[in-house]
């Protein structure tokens, strides 16, 4: 089964899909002066931002982000950085920062066109790119396969990894402790997604400020105790991102191409930029105004990689460095009880079990989109809950290996067809952004007077 994990895996997170990533950050980036460089010019306009006439339906803004970073600050923040460093060396710290540059434009771009075409109904607000690869492409296959893989990666990636990342710490390797963890998880679970977004958004805000101040704030404290290596960590960063030696041995060469492949696919499955997740939560905000909300994806992407990643991998380069023999959370563990002693494994255990609540929880209102697209009827929607709370205890079982395999192999299942989306719709997410007077702020040009709203592709002056 592994076996098979692994050859899909290389498949689609080959060198073929990477280069097209690559290639769409740099468009749109190019193509809209870097503007998403303003970080504080995007702070003010949406952390600092109150709309004065706030009269839409759906979830805040702010609620949306949370909801949409409780889905990206998984464990792959913590043991995710971890299996990159142990199989691609500290170069795959390096990729994951040009995911993350990169990334920013992309996040962008998805979450203009998820609010631009938005489906608004009386009971529910879809959103997504399975919305506008039916509405701004005209092409329903697409649309119907994406939201197949979106379902899949729910009930896998943003299920199955999340769990088990957490059971492997509280159940100590025991099959029971696990399954009780498991089943615990699955209650709780049980009741935050049976109250739909507005539950789930309501309490991801809260627990977004709270995990990310604890991990960051213990990572701070590991990296300030061992400030005087940091020269050396970035040096061996910078250094092992470009050597041709592999980490773990092996052919001259294999080096850079596996520190870059594990690094981007790493940083994109923390940061999700491309797979098309996070938009559907955003297209569930009140915010009508798809480039203000856009912005709100580039700071998600800055918070996950350059902040949470970072950190936890200068934790690990600080302390214990890289070592073949240990496993991933072994690994993370032992980083930070260096210099936490005692205090490590709650500090742990705590960060790890909130990173991946707030994960799933996420994860599960992207697959419910997937089956609101397919389906429509509240039956479907309910099963669907029923079975994601059932996959929440058999992730407390599953092997660990073929859980993350699994989930990287369904983000490449999402990740292909918005993709395709994306290429072909460029140019209309150029055109709304320069023809947006807040483009013109982000440059320092120009006074905020109207945003261009929903239905751009109407509009005479973008095609």
């Amino acid at each position: 089964m592994e076996q098979v994990l692994e050859r899909i895996h290389s498949l689609l997170w080959g060198p073929a899909l990477l280069t097209v990533l690559i290639g769409l950050g740099l468009y749109f980036g190019g193509k809209t002066g870097w503007f998403q460089l303003h970080f504080f010019r995007i702070l003010k306009q949406t952390l600092f931002y109150r709309p004065k006439n706030d009269t839409e339906e759906g979830i805040s803004s702010r609620r949306a982000a949370s909801a949409a970073l409780a889905g990206t600050v998984g464990t792959g923040n913590i043991i995710g950085v971890s299996a990159a460093l142990l199989t691609g060396g500290a170069g795959a710290v390096f990729w994951m920062w040009v995911s993350a540059f990169l990334g920013m434009g992309i996040k962008y771009a998805e979450i203009l066109l998820a609010v631009s075409f938005k489906k608004q109904s009386p009971n529910h607000i879809g959103g997504g790119p399975m919305y506008y690869m039916e509405q701004g492409l005209g092409c329903k296959p697409l649309a119907v396969w994406f939201s197949v893989a979106a379902i899949g990666a729910a009930l896998t990636g943003g299920c199955f990894t999340q769990v088990n990342a957490v059971c492997s710490v509280l159940g100590e390797g025991n099959l029971w402790l696990s399954a009780i963890a498991g089943a615990g998880i699955a209650l709780l679970a049980g009741l935050c997604i049976f109250g739909g977004i507005h539950r789930i958004s309501k309490v991801t805000s809260v627990l977004v400020p709270v995990f990310s101040i604890l991990w960051v704030g213990a990572g701070l404290v590991v990296i300030c105790c061992c400030y005087s290596k940091l020269p050396g960590a970035f040096a061996l960063i910078f250094q092992q991102a470009f050597s041709l030696e592999s980490v773990s041995g092996g052919l001259m060469g294999t080096g850079l191409a596996l520190s870059l492949r594990l690094g981007m696919a790493r940083g994109i499955f923390s940061n999700e930029a491309g797979v098309g997740s996070s938009p559907m939560v955003y297209a569930s905000g009140k915010e009508s105004d798809p480039v203000r909300q856009g912005l709100w994806g580039v700071l998600e992407v800055f918070l996950d990689t350059i902040v949470i990643c970072t950190v936890t991998a200068l934790a690990i380069l600080l302390t214990v460095g890289i070592s073949p023999a240990q496993t991933p959370m072994e690994l993370v563990n032992l980083a930070f009880s260096s210099v936490l002693g005692e205090w490590a494994r709650p500090v742990l255990g705590v960060s790890i079990f909130l990173f991946a609540f707030a994960a799933l929880l996420s994860w599960c209102f992207y697959g419910e989109q997937g089956i609101r697209y397919l389906g429509k009827s509240k039956t479907s929607v309910t099963v669907y809950r029923c079975l994601f709370v059932l996959f929440c205890f058999l992730g407390a079982l599953y092997p660990s290996q073929s859980v993350w395999l699994l989930g990287d192999c369904c983000n490449g299942m999402m990740l292909l067809p918005n993709v395709i989306a994306l290429l072909l719709l460029r140019k209309q997410v150029v055109c709304v952004t320069k023809e947006s007077s807040l483009y013109q702020i982000l440059r320092g040009k120009g006074s905020f007077q109207k945003p261009v709203g929903q239905n751009y592709q109407k509009t005479k002056k973008c095609p």
